[in-house]
Order: structure tokens, then C-alpha cells, then sequence
């Protein structure tokens, strides 16, 4: 019984000794495996054919300064991703007013009505707005704009009572109201520029009204007119009417 047992634990020695000998040996192929696979995806070539003294020196630095980049890509892309902004049809999901900058004319009518809508009337179209750039974050800075608009049309209205007819027409046509988003307490637009300015004017201003198939030009003094009738253009650009007489036919008419 005590040679059984004596023979049983040399036994268990001997598979515990070759168990040990195999994990060494596993150890060793997966040291050299990975050894191998740290040097083979050395981001930078040259380093690879270094000698090993310097391999795992500088190779330890390009595995750093390549991760350092793709931690920084990773973030900057993140950050990006999280504050922008799409255009979407619908409501769903986390959803904001974008402002969109807008560049055009349009027009209103004496009910408050825009064009584009369905209540809108040509026939009472009496204003115009005309918008550079307009580029609003609250709904507030329209209406404080609309308000400045509404008080100098309110303002004509109150000397139109006192002036005559004629007076009244000349006047509504070169009325223009302009108004800036970014100082909208300012009067004085000199600095600014009226590319970057907001303006209200009425429907009969001189270019539209000038604007017709046929103009006629005359010449006056104290004897009356003058018989010549001159070739007449018109600048719709400007609003500028030329009259152009043929010089001795002027010089010798009485």
C-alpha cells in the first residue's frame, strides 16, 4: 500500500512538471507573437528596422503620438457632431429655429396681409419690404422693426392731413424708412451702409412709376412749352428719365 502511494505521488510530480514546461513554453510563442505584432504595426516604417535597443523606445512614442491624434480627431469629431444642426421636415426629436439670412422684396397690403398668402390683394399692395441680409435670433427684433415702420408710416399719415394732393404724391414716393437689425436705436446710417439695412417704402415709388411703355417729356419756361419733342429713356435701375433734344433744333426754337 505505501509502494502504491509512493508511486502515485511520483506520479503526480512528474504530470505537475510537464505541466509547468508546456505553460513556459505557451508563454514564450505568445512573448514572440505579440513582440512580433507590436513591431509590425509600428505606425511609422522606419522604426521597425531599427535595431531593438531602439525599437520599443521610439516605437512606444509613434503608438503615443498616433493615439494622441485619434483621441484628438475622435473629440473634435464628437463636439462637431453633437452641436450641429440639420434641416428637418418635421418637429420630432430635439428641434430649433435655425435663422436663415434672407435677401428679397415683398409685399403687403393695407390689411397686413403678405404676398403668398391667401388673403393677399394686389389692388391694396400699397408697401414695400425690402430685406439685406436680414438675420434675426427672437422673434422680438421683428416686431421691434415692424413697430419702427409702423410709427413712421403713422407719422406721414398725421402731415398728409395738412398737405395737398400733389405735395402728398411726391412725398410718398421717395419715402423710404430704413432700419438696422444690429443697432436698431440708430438714425444715422451713414457708417453702416445701406446694403446692410432693412428699409419700407411704398408700391409708387419713382421707378415703378416711371416704369411705363411710353413717357413724355417737355421742355418750359415763362413763353410756354417748347414744340420739340425729345427722345425720352428711362433707367429703371436708377429711376433716372432722359430727355435728349437734337441741339440746333433746340438753339433756333422759339
Amino acid at each position: 500500500l505505501m509502494e502504491e502511494f509512493y508511486l502515485s505521488e511520483k506520479l503526480s510530480t512528474d504530470i505537475s512538471l510537464t505541466d509547468e514546461t508546456s505553460f513556459q513554453k505557451y508563454k514564450r510563442v505568445l512573448k514572440e507573437k505579440l513582440t512580433k505584432f507590436y513591431v509590425d504595426h509600428i505606425p511609422i516604417e522606419s522604426i521597425q528596422e531599427m535595431s531593438p535597443v531602439y525599437v520599443y523606445t521610439y516605437g512606444t512614442v509613434a503608438y503615443l503620438l498616433s493615439l494622441f491624434f485619434f483621441l484628438g480627431f475622435l473629440i473634435q469629431n464628437y463636439y462637431s457632431n453633437i452641436n450641429a444642426a440639420y434641416m428637418s421636415l418635421d418637429s420630432s426629436g430635439n428641434c430649433k429655429t435655425i435663422p436663415i439670412a434672407v435677401s428679397n422684396s415683398y409685399l403687403a397690403d393695407t390689411r397686413g396681409n403678405w404676398i403668398g398668402t391667401p388673403q393677399f390683394s394686389y389692388y391694396h399692395a400699397k408697401y414695400v419690404l425690402n430685406l439685406n441680409g436680414f438675420n434675426i435670433t427672437t422673434y422680438q427684433q421683428y416686431i421691434d422693426m415692424m413697430h419702427t415702420f409702423e410709427n413712421s408710416l403713422r407719422n406721414i399719415g398725421k402731415k398728409a392731413v395738412h398737405q395737398n394732393l400733389a405735395y402728398n404724391l411726391i412725398y410718398w414716393m421717395g419715402f423710404v424708412e430704413y432700419y438696422s437689425v444690429t443697432f436698431p436705436s440708430s438714425s444715422n446710417f451713414t457708417t453702416i451702409g445701406k446694403g446692410q439695412l432693412q428699409s419700407l417704402q411704398m408700391t409708387g415709388y419713382p421707378k415703378q412709376v416711371f416704369d411705363l411703355n411710353y413717357q413724355v417729356v417737355r421742355v418750359t419756361s415763362y413763353k410756354g412749352y417748347c414744340p420739340l419733342i425729345p427722345d425720352v429713356s428711362y433707367n429703371k435701375a436708377t429711376g433716372i428719365i432722359s430727355a435728349t433734344f437734337v441741339a440746333p433744333e433746340f438753339m433756333n426754337t422759339t
